[in-house]
């Protein structure tokens, strides 16, 4: 089978697992890696020995040899990298929020299209085996018709004002954080388990820390920026016609270091989901005992989105890799297109997030 050349841009902590997860996969070659931290970059190259190494993405937009690119970058540098090399013809892997603009992400899913380049999100909580499993019960009407879902995602790692990570830096056109950052990921996935679209969005959004201080590195004094995007959402949804959802999303909830859950109601049961206890669905009745499904290729519906044989726990990393898997398989022909998310599916989460910014400034509803 022909090898397939790929390159990952930005080498901060997804970037790391991107590399590690790419060197799981047969028939991939990691060919480039981009980053400015010159440091990384020399070890990188030299202890993979890797062909290409790069300070700047624009010399690996030169380079002829490259088929897929794995964008890492901060999210404000998305639009501009992804739209670069869909323009040469090469193959785009983004990080999540695909865009920071609705209509740069409109931009990105027309010029896939027209250059008929595979597209990809990293919505990667989507390939977790229990997760597969609640779609494919959805799916066969095991809980019958969706009527609610609700959940969080919550962090801590911004709990401190002295907390500081490029994600906060003020930025013109970056309108939310914690709801591009991690909220994202809940709106895909409640879009993924239903098989439908959010319509209505109602949100409040609310800054708790307006000012964070920034640490030099010269022994200067800190410098105190004054922060334009939030620390806390908390969302109401409508999906689809009529499904009702409600989200709260936050990177400052003390102890919660990536709460991210999930719980779903039907007419004839329920489902819930915890990624901090990843390997476990907890099924609800109301006449007959509830249970809790545990991962096993043996007897779950989809053994394809298996790494290990059961009771052998399987992680974020994992639903990484299996998210990889996916992409590298339609890439090869070997999968169809829907078993990934798409920059349609980027599209769509990022609507989303503007839509609950201009709610949360308007105090309305807001329709997509």
């Amino acid at each position: 089978m022909q090898e397939i050349k790929a390159a990952v841009i930005g080498l901060g902590f997804v970037g790391k697992t991107h590399f590690e997860n790419l060197r799981r996969i047969p028939h991939i070659k990691i060919q480039a890696v981009v980053t400015t931290d010159e440091k990384k970059l020399k070890q990188y190259k030299n202890s993979f020995a890797l062909p290409e190494a790069y300070t700047d993405w624009r010399e690996l937009l030169k380079s002829s040899d490259i088929d897929v690119i794995h964008n890492c970058t901060p999210n404000y540098l998305h639009y501009e990298i992804n739209k670069c090399f869909l323009k040469r013809g090469v193959d785009v892997v983004s990080e999540k929020p695909l865009t920071v603009r609705v209509e740069e992400a409109e931009q990105l899913v027309a010029l896939a299209s027209e250059k008929k380049t595979l597209n990809a999100v990293c919505f990667n909580y989507r390939f977790f085996p229990a997760v597969q499993q609640a779609k494919a019960m959805i799916d066969s009407g095991a809980i019958g018709k969706i009527r609610m879902l609700h959940g969080s995602y919550l962090q801590d790692w911004l709990f401190f004002q002295t907390d500081y990570n490029w994600k906060v830096e003020p930025r013109d056109g970056v309108l939310t954080r914690a709801v591009a950052d991690i909220g994202s990921h809940w709106v895909d996935m409640a879009q993924f388990l239903t098989s439908n679209q959010v319509t209505e969005v109602m949100a409040d959004l609310k800054t708790f820390i307006p000012y964070r201080r920034k640490s030099s590195n010269t022994g200067k004094e800190p410098t105190l920026l004054e922060m334009n995007t939030e620390d806390c959402a908390s969302i109401l949804l409508t999906i689809g016609e009529g499904i009702k959802a409600n989200i709260i999303v936050s990177q400052i909830a003390a102890g919660r270091k990536n709460r991210f859950d999930i719980e779903i109601n039907g007419s004839k049961g329920s489902l819930y989901w915890n990624q901090e206890e990843p390997n476990a669905l907890w099924v609800g009745k109301r006449d007959e005992p509830n249970q809790v499904i545990l991962d096993d290729p043996m007897v779950l519906a989809r053994p394809e989105f298996f790494l290990y044989p059961g009771g052998h726990n399987e992680g974020w990393a994992d639903a990484q890799k299996l998210l990889f898997d996916q992409i590298y398989r339609v890439k090869m022909g070997l999968a169809e297109e829907t078993t990934i998310p798409t920059f349609a599916d980027g599209l769509s989460a990022v609507k989303v997030e503007a839509a609950a910014f201009q709610s949360s400034q308007t105090k309305q509803w807001v329709s997509i």
